[in-house]
Parts: structure tokens; sequence; C-alpha cells
């Protein structure tokens, strides 16, 4: 029902797990608060073209179901897929967490033990590092140089022109050469 704890994106592996293991289980489950958070976090890399991906884990019903539904376009939109893990054995719930990853390109885990979740956090990289699409775009930008040679018609008006300018010098100065 609120955020109590967040991570930012890093490498500290051990920052993760401390926070991890700070959490209690208490109140209600809303999906809107940690998926804004989460897109809030990583659209400036997709504005750098860099790949990027959200495991959301869960162990239970959103209180706030309708109200991520736009979120989920955004996802889709930026191309950020979302990969979901729900831990229980409730249908609705992962039911749930299989349309959110299958609007967002993402894929959809269920867990019902420790082991289990641990074998999932063990796939997951891979899963993800072969499905995220990389993007490329390349600019060419090359200045072309138009050599012409002068031909027939140039050289005619040329030769008329010297041709006129001898004549008006010609009458002018009553010189031959």
């Amino acid at each position: 029902h609120e955020i109590i704890e967040t991570v930012p994106i890093i490498s500290n592996r051990e920052e993760v797990v401390r926070a991890v293991e700070k959490l209690e289980a208490d109140g209600g489950t809303m999906y809107t608060n940690p998926l804004m958070t989460c897109l809030t976090w990583l659209k400036p890399y997709k504005m750098l073209n860099i790949s990027c991906a959200v495991v959301f884990m869960t162990d239970g019903l959103p209180g706030d179901k309708g109200y991520y539904n736009s979120l989920l376009k955004e996802y889709s939109k930026l191309e950020i897929p979302i990969y979901t893990v729900f831990i229980g054995k409730e249908e609705k719930g992962r039911l749930e967490t299989k349309r959110i990853a299958s609007e967002t390109g993402g894929e959809q885990y269920t867990v019902e033990s420790v082991p289990q979740l641990i074998e999932t956090f063990k796939e997951l990289p891979s899963r993800i590092e072969r499905k995220v699409k990389v993007k490329s775009e390349l600019f060419l930008e090359e200045e072309v140089v138009e050599k012409k040679s002068f031909d027939a018609p140039i050289l005619a008006l040329i030769s008329g022109l010297l041709i006129t300018l001898w004549i008006l010098n010609y009458k002018r100065e009553k010189i031959f050469f």
C-alpha cells in the first residue's frame, strides 16, 4: 500500500540484499506506485537508447487495479518489458501478473517456495538479456562535390564572348592582332 524502501539502479548487490532483508510483510498491495517509480527511473535511460527491463515481484492482488493500466501502455511504448514474479498459489494473482508481462513484452513466473524463487532469479538475467531489443540508428552524412568539365556549349559561349570583346576592342582602338 506504500513504498517502504527503494534502491536506485546500482551494481552493489549487497545494498539490494540489505534493502530486501529489512522488509516485513504488511498492509495491502498496490502496483501503481512501484511501477510509476520504476518508469520515472528508467525513462532517462531509454532517452539515451539504453535497454531496460523491470522485475516486478508481488505476493498479493492489487488494491489499485485499473489505475496502472496507463503506465503499462507507457512501458510498452518505451519498449521496457516487465518481468513479473508472483509468489503464491492465487490464480487471480498469477493471471494479473501474466497480463502485465504480456502487455509490456516481458514474461511471467509463479513461485510457491523459496527454492523456486532462487531458481527464478538465477534464470531471469539470461531471459531478460535475450529478450531486450537493441535499437540503433545510423546517420550517414557525406559531402559530395560534383566536378563538371566544360562541355561544348559552354566553350562556344566563352569563345563567342571573347570574339565579341575582340571586335569591340578593334573598333574602339582600330588595332589588329
